[in-house]
């Protein structure tokens, strides 16, 4: 139990880190000189939900609804090649995430070769440790928390 927390709080905040990739590329223009950004939070998407649903356009209203988020940054007299290096190499990170990998698993005692994408090729590593975790400290016998137990 001990070192699945650990695995755990060693694995969030890199995570966390990747899910922020677009928005540490948003936020490192926006305050940059020669950039102009825009940012459409939540709370703006849903008032003009609600404003759309007002004027009776129900299509735009559920379409604004769903939106979280809308962030803008425009290229004036800022560094274009850097710019578009960085977009480019943020899409390709993305991409590569996206991309299939070739899994062997074994299913109901048949070994099997999927196609999957990165994230659920992780999935199925860290499913692989966690059942060569329990098979190696099966006969290992626990002690409780506390005495009462």
């Amino acid at each position: 139990m001990k070192r699945l927390i650990l695995i755990l709080l060693v694995t969030l905040p890199l995570l966390a880190r990747a899910q922020n990739a677009s928005w540490k590329f948003f936020d490192r223009y926006a305050e940059a000189e020669g950039f102009t950004s825009v940012r459409l939070e939540r709370k703006m998407m849903r008032m003009m939900s609600r404003e759309a649903a007002e004027k009776g356009d129900e299509g735009l209203a559920k379409l604004l609804a769903g939106i979280e988020y809308i962030r803008i940054v425009a290229l004036g007299t800022g560094d274009g090649e850097r710019f578009v290096a960085d977009a480019e190499e943020l899409a390709a990170k993305r991409a590569e995430k996206k991309k299939k990998r070739s899994v062997t698993v074994e299913e109901n005692g048949q070994t099997v070769t999927k196609e999957v994408s990165l994230a659920d090729a992780n999935k199925l590593r860290l499913e692989l440790a966690r059942k060569r975790e329990a098979e190696l400290h099966k006969d290992e016998r626990t002690t409780p928390l506390n005495k009462e137990q």
